[in-house]
């Protein structure tokens, strides 16, 4: 099996010119210099940027260099403002990654948390039920003004779509397995509507913004609807019983609305995914 792995493992590499890269180190020194550095990316999100950073890190050629900061439940509002995470205690501000890492590209992969650091900071009020008008005009707000920051550093900018919401919790309030009462809109089409037009304004046009759908994609489909499972490719190796006619999981699923499964399939296609088309498009050569 250990052969196997590794045999499957060189093979992509050697073809993954643009599939998959390095996880550097978040505290990785750089030289100060304003220039961005060939073939980096930066990847920014919540939770399910979390579940595929170790698969970005395994699956990585050598040469290129990426950045992933999940922030479990953050938003873009909380990136935006800086805020301390609950979870790991870790400061977090967009800019400040910014400036020190000097990524040639940046994807913000957020999948629609209301964010910890309220109002105040540009994020809706989590302590009561929110519209989603709501929430769309917070992450309007935040999304332009991290692409504005990181455009204004060199840095080509991609808005990746979520994962689709599982349709067995509807957006909005809803009960999860337990009968526990639930309540959010992770993963709802009109994020991805937004994002897009983002992408597509005026502004979004003069400084090249894109709206990828790459990552959301690999753990549904290209249109971009829910799966619990998928086909097993050969980057799977799941449990040594990838073949022809086999499932494997991809989702969650159960009452879980958003994320990716527990056991790493799902992981390990976002993870090569999400920066598949920045590396592409910045002629990445090993």
């Amino acid at each position: 099996m250990m052969f196997r792995i590794r045999r499957v493992r060189r093979a992509l590499l050697a073809l993954a010119g643009a599939t998959v890269v390095l996880l550097g180190g978040a505290g990785a020194a750089r030289a100060a210099a304003p220039a961005v550095v060939p073939d980096s990316v930066l990847v920014v999100g919540d939770s399910i940027v979390s579940q595929a950073a170790a698969a970005a890190r395994y699956w990585a050629p050598p040469g290129s260099t990426v950045w992933v900061y999940g922030g479990r439940g953050s938003a873009p509002c909380d990136w935006d403002a800086g805020y301390r995470d609950p979870f790991s205690g870790s400061w977090y501000r967009f800019s400040q990654v910014v400036d020190r890492d000097h990524p040639a590209a940046v994807v913000l992969a957020f999948s629609g948390n209301p964010g910890f650091s309220g109002p105040g900071a540009g994020c809706v009020d989590n302590r009561a039920h929110y519209p989603l008008s709501a929430l769309l005009a917070s992450y309007q707000r935040s999304l332009v003004d991290l692409a504005r920051y990181a455009s204004a550093r060199g840095a080509r900018v991609y808005l990746d779509a979520s994962p689709p919401r599982n349709p067995d919790t509807a957006p909005g309030a809803y009960r999860g397995a337990d009968g526990s009462s639930l309540y959010g809109f992770n993963g709802v089409a009109p994020l991805d509507e937004r994002y897009a037009a983002i992408a597509g304004s005026a502004e979004g046009r003069a400084h090249g913004w894109t709206y990828d759908t790459s990552a959301a994609a690999a753990v549904s489909d290209p249109a971009l609807q829910w799966h619990l499972t998928e086909q097993c490719a050969a980057w799977d190796v799941y449990d040594g019983n990838c073949g022809a006619g086999v499932q494997v999981q991809v989702r969650a699923g159960g009452f879980d609305s958003i994320h990716l499964d527990t056991r790493g399939a799902g992981g390990t296609r976002y993870g090569m995914a999400v920066v598949r088309r920045p590396l592409a498009d910045e002629g990445y050569s090993a």
